[in-house]
């Protein structure tokens, strides 16, 4: 019970923090894409708050349900046959750093293949013909996932610790 609460936070925060970043660009006009906009958009057909509280939403349970596949690579890591090499930081003994390595990889390679992916089907598909660029959609992809991945295996090796 412990690792799927500790899955649902970590998820939780990650998505929080990747949505940030996903929207810093709007503060100085910088090419961004609008996940929440372009994902309501593909079950609504249509752009609005409604159609962003929606791919709110689908992103959030999508941000858990991977938070609980990253959180099974964190739990061998810790628990398993296979433990993490220990790099440690002076100021915060308790996070190794090779969690958030592990989840820049993670995360960076994640981005890239479900961006490709997308792409496809995006530039095809999206109702919205203003959604079909492909280079803002692979960079928010990307950002988006790597941050995501740096985020919820670091949270999830504090808390996977304190529940496990």
């Amino acid at each position: 019970m412990g690792f799927f609460f500790a899955a649902l936070v970590a998820g939780l925060l990650a998505t929080g923090v990747m949505v940030v970043a996903l929207y810093l660009p709007v503060l100085w006009g910088g090419l961004h894409y609008d996940t929440l906009g372009g994902l309501g958009a593909m079950v609504l057909r249509r752009v609005d708050a409604r159609a962003r509280v929606v791919g709110a939403v689908l992103l959030a349970l999508g941000g858990v349900a991977f938070a609980l596949f990253y959180g099974w690579f964190v739990q061998m890591f810790l628990f398993g046959p296979f433990p993490a090499p220990q790099y440690l930081l002076f100021a915060v003994p308790q996070l190794n750093l090779f969690f958030p390595i592990f989840g820049f990889v993670a995360g960076f390679c994640h981005g890239i293949f479900i961006g490709i992916i997308t792409t496809f089907v995006v530039v095809d598909y999206h109702p919205v013909p203003s959604y079909r660029e492909v280079f803002p959609l692979l960079v928010s992809f990307i950002v988006g996932h790597t941050v995501y991945g740096v985020v919820v295996t670091s949270f999830l090796s504090l808390f996977l610790r304190l529940v496990g």
